[in-house]
């Protein structure tokens, strides 16, 4: 992934020690009758990788027990395969993976109210975990969907040429990473929507020059 602009906004110091930036907003998935086709157009930029032989392999049932196995027995995981996407990495994490591997992302929901994504890396015929995080909320686009609207008209981006993608992004300020989903336009304009504790997080980026 490459390097993103320098992200605005004023830092604010969390509860947890985390920092943030702009304004947390409360979880909440619209409704799809009230998705325009420019919306809908975004919403399939983000889960293009559904349409990957990665997507196809995920359905094996080999491969749906390692991801019972991944997440714990006790968890008793439902993975949500609708949230299946590609998946971007800083640079510098990357590096460790081959040139031809790709990266995809799939949420889980727990049977004990935990919420959780695992990174697979797709290669050949055969699907690698590289993370599994747990989380307190469904790190998804369309389960945030009415939080990413409510930034997106903020941000200046063109809505008939926006796309979507989900990202890990490094936090040079506390050198740490986060997870968010980045947002662009055929103008160079950039936005992220940063996943954190309590809500998505609305970041704007500077273009490239």
């Amino acid at each position: 992934m490459k390097k993103a602009g320098l992200i605005l906004g004023l830092l604010l110091v969390l509860g947890a020690g985390a920092f943030a930036c702009g304004r947390a907003v409360q979880v909440h998935a619209a409704p799809a009758a009230e998705n325009d086709v420019a919306q809908e157009k975004l919403i399939a930029s983000y889960y293009d990788g559904q349409q990957s032989r990665a997507f196809q392999m995920l359905h094996k049932s080999i491969f749906r027990k390692l991801l019972v196995q991944w997440a714990g027995e006790a968890v008793d995981p439902v993975w949500n395969y609708d949230s299946f996407t590609a998946y971007q990495m800083p640079d510098t994490e990357e590096t460790r993976l081959t040139e031809t591997a790709k990266l995809y992302c799939c949420t889980y929901s727990g049977a004990d109210g935990t919420y959780g994504y695992v990174v697979v890396a797709y290669e050949g015929n055969g699907l690698t975990r590289i993370s599994l995080e747990k989380t307190p909320y469904l790190f998804d686009l369309k389960a945030n969907w009415e939080a990413v609207m409510a930034g997106l008209k903020e941000a200046g981006i063109d809505p008939d040429s926006a796309e979507a993608s989900r990202v890990r992004i490094a936090d040079e300020n506390t050198e740490s990473t986060a997870e968010a989903v980045r947002i662009t336009d055929d103008s160079g304009n950039s936005c992220l929507f940063r996943f954190d504790e309590e809500g998505v997080v609305f970041l704007t980026e500077e273009a490239p020059e």
